[in-house]
């Protein structure tokens, strides 16, 4: 009786699982999608934009891309020196532990209207 009573209990255990998990949605599922994919572009689109790609001879996902290969400054190195000088306080001070706080609020020039209403007292 016992046997049984646990043999049933196991099929019916078994049968309601799968039902549970027939449908996971989840990746790396290998049930077949009845919905097939509708592209948004043409073939012709796809295949002229990977010619343009393949043609500038840029690969961002390379180990050896190089974005600043050729680049060109268009200010002297004396005015970004000297920017870079005049900014260094605020720049240790943004980064500072506060975040910066203490810094902003010392150097605050015009009021903020953060378009909070205050209430008078």
């Amino acid at each position: 009786m016992n046997r049984s009573l646990v043999f049933g209990a196991l099929v019916a255990t078994t049968l309601f699982g799968h039902a549970a998990f027939a449908d996971t949605g989840l990746a790396g599922d290998i049930s077949i999608d009845p919905h097939p994919i509708v592209s948004t572009r043409s073939r012709a689109d796809v295949q002229k934009e990977l010619a343009e790609y393949q043609r500038s001879g840029v690969n961002p996902w390379s180990i050896a891309y190089n974005p600043l290969r050729t680049f060109q400054s268009t200010r002297p190195r004396a005015d970004v020196q000297q920017e870079y000088t005049s900014a260094r306080e605020a720049v240790h001070a943004l980064g500072g532990e506060d975040g910066g706080a203490t810094w902003r609020a010392q150097h605050r020039s015009t009021p903020v209207d953060h378009g909070v209403a205050t209430a008078a007292r």
